[in-house]
Formats: C-alpha cells, sequence, structure tokens
C-alpha cells in the first residue's frame, strides 16, 4: 500500500538523518521533546549548544584546510570526537 512504503521511506530517512547527521537529530529530537512536554531552556543550556556547535564549525575548517594543509586532519577528527 501507499501508506506503508511511505512509513517506510520516512523511516529510511530518520536512519539516514541519525547516522548522517547526529547532531541534527539530536537537535531536533531535543525540541521535539521540549514542545510535547512543555519545557523551557536555561542559559546553560544555550551555552552548551552553542559551544558544541562553535567546536563543529571548527572542525568544519579544519577539514577544509585539511585539503591545501595535511597536518590540520588531525585535528579535525580530535575537535569533531570532542564535539
Amino acid at each position: 500500500t501507499a501508506g506503508g512504503s511511505n512509513g517506510a521511506s520516512r523511516i529510511a530517512g530518520l536512519v539516514c538523518e541519525a547516522c548522517c547527521c547526529p547532531g541534527a537529530a539530536v537537535a531536533s529530537t531535543r525540541m521535539y521533546v521540549m514542545d510535547k512536554y512543555d519545557l523551557s531552556s536555561d542559559p546553560c543550556d544555550r551555552r552548551i549548544i552553542r559551544f558544541n556547535n562553535m567546536l563543529q564549525l571548527l572542525a568544519c575548517i579544519c577539514q577544509l584546510l585539511a585539503i591545501f594543509m595535511p597536518e590540520f586532519q588531525d585535528a579535525a577528527q580530535i575537535i569533531s570526537c570532542i564535539a
């Protein structure tokens, strides 16, 4: 049926998101749970999220630099592990 195939494609999309973009998957799940239970984040939550986003951006910049300077590859991997 069309409904079953749509459900299967949703599951496949969620699995792909969780494997390829775990940060985005966690962020969207966090927002969903906060909406569902009418929760709000506190300033410390937002600081942690900003810090994590900054680390991910720094890792991305290091990966781009590693294209031209291979010594940045190790830094990118270390920062990605921390993030």
